[in-house]
């Protein structure tokens, strides 16, 4: 019978202990005490509870208080043949006090000196635990800006890099235009350069054979060269000898102004008219005729001339009239002043208007 009871004692002294330890385990929770350290009181904790569960014998009959009661109320009555059992309960009694003492000796061991320094160093390494999860957030989140920062800056330099590349392109591009447009402008030169020799030369040989065909004296200019680049005329004869244009006689120079144009006019690629104003005020007979019937007829498509009747006179007007398709007088009016052109040369344009007043 005390047996049973020491055991029964013994079942509720470990119950108490594993709830005192629930609580300790959840204080330590609570405090943010580092889980290596929950974890080696944990341990501590299940050692010495096991200690004590291994100390105790399990109980037999596994009575309750009152069951218990019970059966010692009837043992007292059996005589003196239960004084061993009489003897084996003062032993339960005695044990149940010791119980009753390592209960209170448990209560107060959990304010015990012993554990307070466990505690204190528990609640500063979670105030260092903390601190360190605080800094390891806050480098998390420079870490993660870091990062931002790198993406965007490696973005950047992508960027940077095909305009390096584009611009690298464009400049080769650029190059090669260049190149190109300096051979262009090159070959341009070279070819305008060419091209106005040949139509220099061209010309040239037009104008000589204008003037030589105008001309009266038929040595006197062999040929005339013209200046490609500086455009200087320069006149030369039978001889090769440079003929001094102070030489030629107004006529003649008239007669090769009129042959500069005419060369002009026929290397000219398009018909272009030409109008001629008193061209034979210095010229002698000879220049005259060949003007009347070698250039007028032939100096283009169309031909105006601007001339006196002393120029143009009635023997000339009747040479040139096969080729003339319209004459007109130009009539200065002092009353008007002013000029009106009308059809007729100066005779047909007098006898016009003398018919108009024998009529009148």
């Amino acid at each position: 019978m005390q047996q049973e009871s020491l055991a029964r004692t013994a079942t509720d002294s470990v119950a108490i202990l594993e709830k005192r330890d629930s609580r300790l385990i959840e204080a330590l929770k609570a405090e943010r005490v580092e889980s290596k350290i929950v974890t080696m009181v944990r341990t501590w904790l299940k050692r010495d509870l096991d200690r004590e569960t291994t100390a105790n014998s399990p109980p037999v009959y596994a009575l309750s208080d009152s069951a218990a009661a019970l059966l010692q109320h009837s043992l007292s009555h059996l005589g003196p043949e239960v004084d061993s059992v009489q003897e084996t309960l003062a032993a339960l009694d005695i044990l149940e006090r010791q119980i009753e003492d390592t209960e209170r000796s448990l209560a107060a061991a959990s304010n015990d000196a012993q554990i307070q320094p466990i505690v204190d160093r528990l609640k500063k390494e979670a105030k260092a635990q903390a601190v360190l999860i605080s800094k390891a957030t806050t480098l998390e989140n420079q870490i993660q800006e870091v990062h931002v920062e790198m993406t965007a800056a490696e973005q950047h330099l992508k960027r940077l890099q095909r305009l390096r590349v584009d611009g690298d392109i464009d400049n080769e591009q650029n190059l090669r235009i260049k190149t190109l447009i300096e051979r262009t402008r090159e070959t341009m030169q070279q070819f305008l350069e060419r091209s106005t020799i040949n139509k220099i030369e061209r010309l040239s040989g037009l104008v000589t054979e204008s003037f030589r065909f105008l001309l009266r004296k038929k040595t006197l200019v062999e040929r005339i060269n013209i200046d490609p680049i500086t455009f200087r005329i320069q006149l030369i004869d039978s001889r090769g000898t440079l003929v001094p244009k102070e030489r030629l006689s107004e006529g003649e120079k008239q007669l090769f102004a009129i042959a500069l144009l005419w060369g002009l006019g026929r290397a000219s690629t398009r018909p272009l008219p030409t109008i001629i104003d008193t061209p034979m005020g210095r010229l002698d007979s000879t220049h005259r005729d060949h003007l009347i019937d070698r250039y007028f007829p032939n100096a283009s498509h169309q031909v105006v001339i601007l001339s006196t009747d002393t120029e143009v006179d009635r023997a000339f007007y009747e040479r040139l009239s096969p080729a003339i398709a319209r004459a007109y007088h130009l009539n200065y009016s002092d009353q008007n002043r002013c000029t009106t052109a009308e059809e007729g040369y100066f005779w047909k344009f007098e006898m016009t208007h003398a018919q108009a007043g024998d009529i009148q």
